[in-house]
């Protein structure tokens, strides 16, 4: 295998039977690459990950006991599967690593199984680009969009089988890279040179078709940082300038939000419950020469001698709204997780709650598309905490490639 196809296959497993962190596996593997298998290992993870649900459907009609299969035997048909199917890869180059690949890793028997598995997809191979042909072929809308079953039935339960499909069409296109401009004195050039190449532009910044060694320089100057479009949309639908201060982001993360507060002049706390995000967060600051108050705390309880004047609560969610930035997520969550996750969500708005004075506001965001974690997580605090009202509530556009839910909940006087 080439260094690229060992790096994918290393993240695959890493991220697939391990439980690892798609990004997190991928960049391990990305450090010992050159900029050019760096960027073929990207695409053969991240496109695998998206479309091995419609791979596999069809993997198992050639091989029935594909399941039963080892995981190391699976991910390299699924990888070959791809790379064959999806890259402009010269067929002769796939068949030569797999069963290189295969023998040298399964043993000759499997390594003939393997070979003779791919070849025989040639056969099916317009089921992998035609929704009809993949429906001849016995499969469902789920398997086609590569979903677990219970996401598609929940969305279409929610917002019917036309919105179903856009949001599930929405999850296999690659994510926009999002950019925000930060405020300098060389906003307005770095702004003029992004604006022509933009897939859309936000009130902070742009979403971008992909990341160019030219903006390295804009962003090692801090002028530039990198956070998604939708991502920065929904902090500005919430209207930061009018939250009373300081203001505390409880679940900070890597930082994205509280240094975009920071530029807007806003005096910020800074904390998450995650040694490795808040190694990030302080990193992140520094880089970016900004001063924020920081500490490891977790948000439901929190070791404050002081109350903040507004909260910002970017909650943990299923993340089913940034599906095609995190696609390794429809792999791992499972109906029981979105209803511990709301009940995590729920603790940290009622200790929210306690904290914020008259007046001051609770900032609540998700990454998700559950009404359980978003609409009806804010009707059922509203019902517990009267004294809360919405000022505003909805979500981003779907035509940013990614979707946040946002609520700002203030406290009456």
């Amino acid at each position: 295998m080439t260094p690229a196809r060992r790096a994918a296959l290393t993240a695959l497993r890493a991220t697939l039977d391990r439980g690892h962190d798609l990004q997190a596996a991928l960049e391990a593997q990305r450090l010992h690459l050159s900029p050019r298998d760096a960027r073929l290992a990207t695409e053969l993870t991240y496109g695998t990950v998206r479309l091995r649900g419609r791979i596999n459907v069809l993997l198992s009609l050639i091989l029935p006991r594909f399941y039963a299969l080892s995981h190391l035997t699976q991910r390299l048909l699924e990888l070959a599967a791809y790379e064959r199917h999806f890259l402009r890869v010269p067929p002769h180059a796939t068949y030569a690593w797999l069963h290189d690949a295969a023998k040298r890793l399964l043993g000759p028997r499997l390594a003939a199984l393997t070979h003779a598995a791919l070849h025989r997809l040639e056969a099916l191979a317009p089921c992998l680009h035609d929704e009809a042909a993949f429906a001849a072929a016995g499969g469902t809308p789920a398997q086609w969009f590569s979903l677990p079953p219970w996401i598609w039935n929940l969305w279409v339960e929610e917002v019917g089988l036309e919105g179903a499909r856009q949001m599930a069409a929405m999850s296999l296109d690659p994510a926009p890279v999002g950019v925000r401009v930060r405020p300098s004195p060389r906003a307005a050039d770095v702004r003029q040179e992004l604006a022509p190449i933009a897939c859309a532009t936000g009130r902070y910044g742009f979403a971008l078709p992909g990341w160019e060694k030219r903006f390295a320089v804009a962003e090692n100057q801090g002028d530039l940082c990198r956070l998604s479009l939708a991502s920065q949309e929904a902090v500005a639908a919430l209207d930061p300038a009018s939250w009373p201060e300081p203001v505390w982001d409880a679940c900070a993360g890597h930082g994205g939000k509280a240094t975009l507060l920071a530029d807007l002049g806003k005096a910020v706390w800074a904390s998450d419950l995650h040694a490795g995000r808040m190694a990030g967060l302080r990193a992140q600051a520094h880089r970016l020469g900004l001063f924020l108050p920081m500490f490891r705390a977790d948000a439901r309880r929190p070791p404050l001698q002081r109350r903040p004047g507004s909260i910002l609560l970017d909650v943990p969610c299923t993340g089913l709204g940034v599906l095609a930035h995190r696609p390794d997520i429809r792999w791992k969550r499972s109906p029981q997780d979105m209803v511990a996750l709301a009940q995590t969500q729920r603790a940290l708005l009622d200790a929210a709650a306690s904290l914020v004075p008259a007046k001051g506001v609770i900032a609540y965001l998700t990454c998700t598309l559950t009404r359980m974690e978003n609409e009806g997580q804010i009707e059922a605090f509203l019902q517990r905490h009267p004294q809360f009202y919405p000022r505003t509530q909805g979500t981003t556009p779907r035509e940013l490639g990614e979707v946040f839910f946002f609520a700002l909940l203030e406290r009456k006087a």
